[in-house]
């Protein structure tokens, strides 16, 4: 066997090797997913009676928790960042779009803080702190994949996620400040760290990972080829955090069950009270149900690692069981308004039957043009 066949030999093999690890990839990436809510459920589950044993280990070591919880939210941050689609004439018309963006901001901006700020003190101060903490984050951009399951505008849903994530350093610090007036004190400097090295550092390190291999590997590589990879990748560091955040306020769960039952009901309430708004709001103004599907599903679904990053920070005692629990919630909820989605359709105007409408036209007037030509050539062949 000569040195060109034996080269050729192991390259193959190097492939054969390569698919075989590469759909052993897919297929976790596809098995985490498709249970998702159930390992997260176990997780929690196992986290509970560990992290309450070794509460003792847990006071003794709060830096340790501090950073590992930390590398965990930025491990989790930065995928997403590459995934969000920046490129494209579609995402800038969706730019123009402003009544929608306006109405989704609300939703995220003014209702969710405004209704978690009245109900976070019925949950003591320090799950109430994180309460708040939860419901004053950004969008997440991992609600993308709910929209596109229901037909909705993931160029809008983009957009939106981009422009609460730009609110949301300027908003959160305000948010913060009213907060701590009111009886709770946060240090706003670490949040405002926090904030910059777990929101605005994965961002721009993201959209730039995202432009290099756009320009060397194509759109359809960074946007679907390399996308269940990073998917993976935020399964697995989801599961560390959930872990790390649940055993390390174990001792929370287990003194204060009520007070976990009511955080869950009140984001229940909050998560309905901005369905409800943006459907009843969308119809007066009139959305296509495409641009309604993206406005709720991404308005109700907030950035846990983001406010998990900053309880982090903060370390006020519980402020970690909100974005933690609250990871149960998000789920059930989206998957639950999925089911509504024919009801949905009905109330809003689907841009793409028009579109369908006009391209039918189209190709039938471009059918009758063609009719008449041949029935033009064949009365010269008669003549």
């Amino acid at each position: 066997m000569g040195n060109d066949e034996r080269a050729r030999t192991h390259r193959k093999r190097g492939e054969s090797v390569e698919r075989q690890h590469g759909s052993a990839l897919l297929a976790a990436e596809g098995h985490l997913r498709k249970y998702l809510l159930a390992y997260t459920i176990v997780i929690i589950l196992i986290a509970i009676p560990v992290g309450y044993m070794l509460r003792g280990f847990n006071a003794s070591h709060t830096s340790l928790f501090y950073y590992l919880l930390l590398f965990f939210a930025i491990m989790i941050i930065y995928p997403s960042m590459m995934q969000l689609r920046t490129e494209g004439e579609h995402l800038m018309r969706a730019f123009k779009s402003w009544k929608v963006i306006v109405a989704a901001l609300a939703y995220i901006f003014v209702v969710a803080p405004v209704m978690a700020f009245f109900l976070g003190p019925y949950l003591g101060s320090g799950i109430g702190t994180g309460f708040f903490i939860t419901n004053i984050v950004p969008a997440s951009s991992s609600a993308l994949g709910y929209v596109l399951i229901v037909g909705g505008s993931i160029e809008m849903a983009t957009v939106i996620t981009i422009a609460s994530l730009s609110a949301a350093v300027l908003l959160m610090p305000i948010f913060l400040g009213i907060y701590s007036m009111t009886g709770t004190a946060i240090p706003l400097v670490p949040v405002l760290e926090s904030i910059f090295y777990v929101l605005v550092v994965p961002l721009v390190l993201g959209q730039i990972t995202r432009k290099v291999i756009y320009k060397k590997k194509g759109e359809a590589f960074i946007n679907k080829g390399i996308r269940p990879y990073l998917t993976l990748i935020t399964m697995i560091a989801m599961f560390f955090m959930i872990f790390l955040m649940v055993e390390n306020e174990a001792n929370e769960i287990v003194m204060h069950p009520v007070t976990v039952g009511l955080l869950i009901g009140f984001q229940l309430v909050i998560m309905l009270a901005v369905i409800v708004l943006a459907t009843l709001i969308d119809m007066r103004m009139k959305f296509s149900y495409e641009q309604q599907q993206a406005v709720t599903i991404i308005s109700m679904a907030k950035n846990l690692n983001i406010s998990a990053a900053i309880a982090i920070v903060t370390a006020i005692p519980g402020a970690l069981v909100p974005p933690a629990l609250l990871r149960i919630v998000q789920p059930v909820v989206s998957v639950a308004y999925i089911k509504l989605e024919g009801k949905i359709r009905r109330l809003f105007p689907v841009e793409g039957t028009k579109a369908e409408i006009k391209k039918e036209k189209r190709i039938e007037k471009m059918e009758k043009k063609k009719e008449g030509t041949i029935g033009e050539l064949g009365e010269g062949e008669m003549d």
